[in-house]
């Protein structure tokens, strides 16, 4: 409908503004069908190549690994420890992001999406993602890292959402917003268990920036 109200209203424009028109028409079209393709993908689709660039040693990966730990065990948030690990490693901009992630934990202790998941991506998207709202070709750029990136935590943890990752880990779903149940969760190794999650996640997420460098 779009196209055609376009076709209407400029029907008796001069030559330079209807050619104007139809070349923004045309890269609509084009846009949208890029993402349709993509969206409408088979999810048994191959996989692109994995990108080119740094790759981070072994004792870069540990060393990130227990920073993570290490700042959860004094700010308790999934989210914003893998964020700031990934930003301060890889000299990211984003302080009001920082301070965004605040309730994120399991999307406000919901048991929802991980905290770790929804950290990692922001770092992700701060290097692989668009400026300019109108830049397709970035937008569907940053999708493969970060399905890349859901993808290798699935594999870790079998789940990207809080509430199953600590069901398949201690046992039990807990409800971190009662008071009671978060002392159970931490009486059951919940910590422990998060700062490993977190671990993992930085390290993958920062595999795949390091790609980007």
């Amino acid at each position: 409908m779009y196209h055609d109200t376009v076709r209407r209203t400029t029907i008796s424009a001069p030559d330079g503004p209807l050619k104007r028109l139809r070349l923004v028409a045309a890269e609509r079209r084009t846009s949208v069908a890029a993402l349709a393709r993509w969206a409408g993908a088979p999810r048994h689709r191959k996989e692109a190549p994995a990108m080119p660039g740094e790759t981070l040693s072994d004792e870069t990966l540990a060393r990130l690994a227990q920073r993570a730990r290490d700042t959860l065990s004094h700010c308790r948030n999934c989210a914003q420890t893998s964020f700031v690990v990934l930003q301060e490693e890889f000299d990211l901009h984003g302080q009001p992001i920082l301070k965004a992630l605040t309730p994120f934990p399991g999307i406000a202790l919901r048991g929802e999406t991980c905290g770790a998941v929804v950290g990692s991506l922001m770092a992700l998207g701060l290097v692989y993602g668009r400026d300019n709202l109108n830049d397709w070709d970035a937008y569907l750029g940053s999708l493969p890292p970060a399905r890349r990136f859901c993808r290798g935590f699935e594999q870790q943890n079998g789940s990207t959402t809080c509430e199953h990752i600590l069901e398949a880990k201690l046992g039990r779903k807990f409800n971190l917003a009662d008071p009671a149940q978060s002392l159970e969760y931490v009486a059951a190794g919940g910590p422990e268990v998060c700062a490993e999650v977190i671990a993992g996640a930085v390290q993958t997420a920062a595999k795949l920036i390091a790609r980007k460098r």
